[in-house]
């Protein structure tokens, strides 16, 4: 019988290589490359590979975390709560963004309403798509969170 692959990085969903190992490299690639397209769509062409560099050395971690969390196996990682979604912390940080929510509905739309009160169109105007942008994350929450409980 083999033993469990467990590391503090965790291992792929195949349990042959580390997480690290494949996320790392592949994520300052796709840093480098999206440094180096950005830089070429800039207007200012005079320093060119130095934005590509920064830009570059500021996402490819980014990108390299990303990817490490979408190819890492949860079950291989070392200390890492099996059920997290159960957890007391996940209980508080739902209430936290349900109120957190609710209270970015009631600022727009009060925002909204004082900002066309004294003819702020362009801030009512924002105030307004906030306020839409939330209801509909909200809806699309709803909906998938319900679809996910049905079945």
């Amino acid at each position: 019988m083999s033993q469990p692959h467990i590391s503090i990085w965790g291992y792929t969903k195949r349990k042959r290589l580390p997480a690290l190992v494949i996320a790392l490299p592949l994520g300052l690639l796709v840093g480098t490359v999206v440094g180096i397209i950005s830089a070429y769509l800039r207007s200012d062409t005079d320093h060119v590979w130095l934005y590509a560099a920064i830009f570059s050395a500021m996402t490819g971690f980014l990108f390299t975390g990303l990817i490490w969390v979408l190819i890492v196996d949860r079950t291989t990682i070392a200390g890492a709560i099996a059920k997290p979604e159960a957890s007391i912390e996940n209980t508080w940080h739902a209430r936290a963004v349900s109120a957190g929510f609710f209270t970015m509905l009631i600022g727009s739309s009060w925002g909204s309403a004082i900002a066309a009160f004294y003819h702020q169109n362009a801030i009512s105007i924002c105030f307004v798509i906030f306020f839409i942008l939330g209801v509909c994350a909200y809806v699309i929450s709803y909906v998938i969170n319900r679809k996910r409980t049905l079945q």
